[in-house]
């Protein structure tokens, strides 16, 4: 939930002059579990702080160690407060919890990588930061949401036309995860078919696990995942954009 003071709008009208100065989050740090690169905090500040502070705004970042559940569903969360205050005493923010056991590790160093995540995605998406590719792929829309998605419905759409058993090979070759919005739960969640794609990309698991969490998503009996459709957009940026996970929608039965 945002909080903000009573009245907001010469923040707002800094933050607007700010935003249209924000150049793009260079992709530059590598990400080993998706093979792919990504924006660091690093890039996400040095897109934003310059021209916030620009306009009188200050940004203010403060990690939390809280707990989650009751007995054995009892969770530790790293809740990272972002807080955009401005020079006239105006302000607002807002928290990202994220799990703080990593790989079975509850220590300083998987505290520091929650906070690090939690950082990082907290300011990229209040900013609206876009990001962008450092090797040219911006250029020909290698590693956009919109280019994975694009490429597993053709491949899987051509294979279908061929039959079914074609079909389901160039499934399995195009490694997708798959989601659908069940008529079920009325549009209100997407469900995710985790599992399957974790069984070829098995080294992958941490990392859906941290991006899932961050975009409140509910893990089910089958071991799907339950996602909120007001976070698709940013989920379906993060794993397609940022992590390079090739995605492709069911339609619902």
């Amino acid at each position: 939930m945002i909080r903000t003071s009573e009245n907001i709008t010469e923040l707002c009208a800094a933050l607007t002059a700010a935003q249209s100065k924000f150049g793009a989050a260079i992709k530059s740090s590598q990400n080993p579990a998706f093979r792919s690169k990504y924006a660091d905090l690093t890039s996400i500040i040095d897109a934003t702080l310059e021209h916030l502070n620009a306009e009188g705004i200050a940004c203010m970042q403060h990690p939390d160690l809280t707990y989650a559940g009751e007995g054995e569903n009892r969770e530790a969360m790293i809740t990272v407060t972002t807080r955009l205050q401005h020079k006239s005493g105006q302000w607002m923010e807002s928290d990202l919890s994220i799990p703080a056991v990593q790989r079975d590790r509850f220590d300083a160093q998987s505290c520091g990588s929650a906070i690090t995540y939690a950082c990082r995605y907290a300011l990229q998406s209040i900013c609206l930061v876009p990001r962008e590719d450092d090797d040219g792929n911006a250029a020909t829309g290698t590693g956009t949401k919109d280019a994975a998605q694009a490429v597993a419905k053709k491949k899987i759409e051509k294979a279908a036309s061929e039959g079914s058993k074609t079909a389901q090979n160039v499934l399995k070759q195009a490694d997708p995860l798959l989601y659908v919005f069940p008529k079920s739960h009325n549009g209100n969640y997407a469900e995710f078919f985790v599992r399957p794609y974790l069984q070829t990309h098995p080294e992958d698991e941490d990392g859906l696990r941290m991006v899932f969490s961050a975009h409140k998503a509910k893990k089910t009996k089958e071991e799907t995942a339950l996602v909120p459709s007001d976070q698709m957009d940013s989920l379906l940026n993060a794993l397609a954009g940022d992590y390079g996970v090739t995605l492709y929608q069911l339609e619902a039965k």
